[in-house]
């Protein structure tokens, strides 16, 4: 029973692209969204239309390809073993999307980071990078979506990268959203991400063993755009990783971003964490 309850969302995700092939044939036929919302073809961080970490709801997207490529850097602190460590670390995102449907979206996502602390120590030292393909979903005439990535990543590759990343690389998630005001739209996202987790270490100091683990992320999203040629967007994500057994179980965090549009292209700066140790992120985004 487990086992099919993991799979169904991949077999209704089937089911639902097998009835709405027949769009892609009458393409012209279907509605075309409001023009408030055509502005939306910002990217987020998987891939796929939206703001920061939260994907939106895309119906008859005009444009047939999108492209993004974000460079972001943080510095921070940890404390591992009563021993206090300077982080820093550098991201690249790169993404493509494209619209295989009026309201299917599918996607590519590519990360890779340098990692280097001080004092230095190899645990958290080093690059990294993951591959993640993924899709979204839109509900006919409805504000609602729904899909997820998976990126292939070895023992070792999960051991570099960070909740943070792994929410953006391995998920599933569910979006909806609300018009709160005249150019102000309001999202509502819970996303579930998996990674596996060392086992406990042998004599010899190695780890032979990993499990599965989940986390869960609650996301609430806000965007006000300003005549067509920007927009402002805030998150707050709470995250649950009782499942992980980290210290605290729970971590609440902001983001925030400002997006320039210039026609098809889009400038923007952005962060996530601002409540702790923050990513800042500079983007370009052209729509095809």
């Amino acid at each position: 029973m487990l086992k099919i309850m993991r799979k169904l969302p991949f077999i209704i995700f089937l089911l639902l692209l097998i009835a709405d092939v027949s769009c892609v044939k009458a393409w012209e036929s279907f509605p075309k969204p409001l023009a408030p919302r055509e502005m939306s073809s910002g990217m987020n961080l998987s891939g796929s239309h939206g703001l920061l970490t939260i994907t939106a709801p895309t119906w008859n997207a005009s444009q047939t390809f999108g492209i993004m490529g974000r460079y972001g850097t943080s510095h921070g602190n940890i404390v591992m073993a009563s021993t206090s460590y300077s982080i820093d670390k550098r991201e690249n995102w790169e993404g493509v999307s494209y619209s295989a449907l009026p309201n299917l979206e599918l996607t590519l996502t590519h990360l890779s980071f340098e990692r280097s602390s001080n004092p230095y120590t190899g645990v958290l030292n080093g690059p990294g990078e993951a591959t993640a393909f993924g899709f979204a979903y839109t509900l006919p005439e409805k504000d609602f979506c729904f899909g997820g990535s998976f990126a292939p990543m070895t023992d070792s590759a999960l051991q570099k990268t960070d909740h943070a990343q792994i929410e953006n690389l391995r998920h599933l998630f569910l979006t909806v959203t609300e018009d709160l005001a005249t150019n102000t739209y309001g999202y509502l996202q819970f996303k579930g991400g998996f990674t596996r987790t060392p086992g406990s270490p042998q004599a010899d100091g190695t780890i032979q063993s990993f499990s599965s683990r989940n986390f869960l992320v609650s996301g609430l999203g806000i965007e006000y755009r300003v005549q067509e040629r920007a927009s402002f967007f805030g998150e707050m994500e709470w995250f649950n990783y009782n499942e992980l057994l980290i210290k605290g179980g729970s971590r609440f965090t902001v983001n925030g971003g400002l997006r320039f549009n210039f026609n098809q292209f889009q400038a923007e700066i952005s962060a996530t964490g601002l409540t702790l140790d923050p990513v800042i992120y500079f983007g370009l985004t052209a729509s095809l």
